[in-house]
């Protein structure tokens, strides 16, 4: 992960600076920029993994399950993935939506 961390490109760092802000939305929207249109060796599962991050913090819970799956299914082998699972397991989602 920190070498993925390393790959930063003006989008991933205007998405940082928007999240810093408190701006949650802007910053999931960059992120959803970076996954549609990666510029070469730019890891498009961080940016989804951040825009699903974001994506939940400000209670767009389905939205972000949706990104979670994509994450899980597109990059099985990323080491996100587990990560992402873990948000589109069933047991989680209930815990995720707030259901007891």
């Amino acid at each position: 992960i920190a070498a993925l961390a390393g790959r930063k490109t003006p989008g991933d760092m205007k998405a940082q600076i928007q999240e810093a802000k408190g701006d949650l939305a802007a910053a999931a929207e960059v992120y959803a920029g970076l996954a549609a249109s990666a510029p070469a060796r730019f890891p498009i599962d961080l940016a989804l993994i951040n825009q699903a991050r974001l994506l939940d913090a400000q209670g767009k819970k389905e939205e972000a399950l949706q990104v979670y799956r994509r994450v899980s299914q597109d990059f099985p082998e990323s080491p996100f993935a587990s990560e992402a699972s873990r948000h589109v397991q069933p047991s989680s989602r209930l815990a995720f939506s707030g259901v007891p």
